[in-house]
């Protein structure tokens, strides 16, 4: 919530997170936001001789997901890597899916991924994933 992206924005990590095609062929790859966004759409007081209230109503709506394409690494080390935004650092996740070949089938759909952090995709069903300051997360 709030106070995870104050800590996240204290330790400077930057919303996004780096992907590394490890792998022998291309994948495709699309990063998203964790959670749809909610925004607030329409308020009203009421008051009567009973009491009164406060109306609120919200709508939601899904911020938009990257998508790219990545070379193999061992082919081309500087295509085989890329950034992905994820636009806000409150959640403290993202969602990954990963599409191998020129095919480009489902591979790995709806990981999470913690902010900031590298995935390192090496055609196994769970990828290598470093937080930004290089440790390992499982």
């Amino acid at each position: 919530g709030v106070i995870g992206s104050i800590v996240r924005a204290t330790r400077r990590i930057p919303p996004c997170v780096w992907v590394v095609n490890q792998h022998s062929e291309a994948i495709t790859v699309i990063v998203s936001k964790y959670r749809p966004n909610r925004l607030l759409s329409a308020g009203g007081l009421t008051a009567s001789s009973a009491g009164g209230g406060l109306n609120l109503s919200t709508t939601t709506f899904t911020s938009p997901a990257t998508k790219k394409k990545l070379a193999p690494q061992s082919r081309d080390p500087v295509r085989s890597m890329a950034v992905f935004p994820l636009w806000t650092r409150k959640e403290g996740f993202g969602v990954i899916s990963i599409f191998k070949g020129p095919s480009e089938t489902l591979y790995i759909e709806n990981d999470r991924i913690p902010i900031g952090s590298t995935a390192y995709f090496t055609n196994q069903p769970d990828m290598v994933v470093r937080g930004y300051y290089g440790q390992e997360i499982h």
